[in-house]
This record gives C-alpha cells, structure tokens and sequence, in this order.
C-alpha cells in the first residue's frame, strides 16, 4: 500500500512538473515576441543624415542663386557644396543622389548640368553644375535623396 502510494504521488510531481515546465515555455515564447526588436525599432533609433546646402553664391530677395556665365568659355562650372550631419552611427558610405530640372540636348538626348551622385567624405558633400552659354535665363531645382 505504502508503495502504491509513493509511486502515485511520484507520477502527481512528475505530471505537475511537466505542466509547469510547458506553461513556462509557453509564457518565454510569448515574452521573445513580445519583446523582440523589429526592423522598425532599429530605424527609430538611428537618426537620419541632415543635408545643408551652400550655394556658394549670391542669392535674391526671393531666395534664387545668381551664377554668372563666363564670357570666355562654351561653359560655365560651379561647385555646390552641403554638409552632413548625423552621420556618427552610419558605418558604410553615404551617396548623396542629386536631381535638377536643368538639362540641355546634346545629339537628341537629355543630358543633366549636374553630377547624378556623390559621396559624402568628411562630412562634406559637392556637386559640379556645368551651364552651357546657350542656357541664359533659367531656374534649377535640385533634390537630394540617401542611397
């Protein structure tokens, strides 16, 4: 008798035993999902580069450059410089893609005054804008994008 009841509170601690042990997996997975980092909570954390662009040159009471074509040559190069802030967590390159509404035709295809993308080197950024002495009124438009 004594026996038969051993072995059954042996098999009561060893079902309890497992019941604890699969309530406790059960409540460890949902506490991972839970807690688990997302993709999402990764980019909230890194802050996004800051652009500053520096025309370099004269500007209206409208807020227009004035870039004056030289007289002595087909074109006319300008450098824009930018500086980029935030790049302190960033541990690959950053390429800056540079978009302008200013193009001229050369054999029957558009082609851009403005280099399509730079690199970010010390925190610095330029872009060379090339004007053709064909080009004599106009307003450029550029936008940037992080690639």
């Amino acid at each position: 008798m004594k026996d038969n009841h051993r072995k059954e509170q042996t098999e009561k601690f060893a079902l309890s035993g497992l019941a604890f042990c699969g309530v406790l997996l059960i409540v460890l997975v949902l506490f991972s999902f839970l807690t688990s980092c997302t993709v999402e909570d990764d980019d909230l954390l890194t802050p996004q580069p800051t652009l500053e662009l520096d025309g370099r040159l004269p500007i209206d009471s409208n807020g227009f450059y004035h870039l004056e074509l030289n007289d002595s040559s087909n074109q006319t190069i300008h450098t824009i410089s930018g500086t980029v802030g935030n790049t302190l967590y960033w541990d690959e390159p950053i390429k800056v893609e540079w978009n302008s509404n200013l193009y001229w035709e050369y054999e029957g295809e558009d082609v851009s005054t403005s280099n399509q993308a730079s690199y970010v080197v010390d925190g610095k950024v330029h872009n060379v804008v090339d004007i053709t002495t064909f080009i004599t009124i106009m307003k450029v438009k550029f936008t940037t994008c992080w690639c």
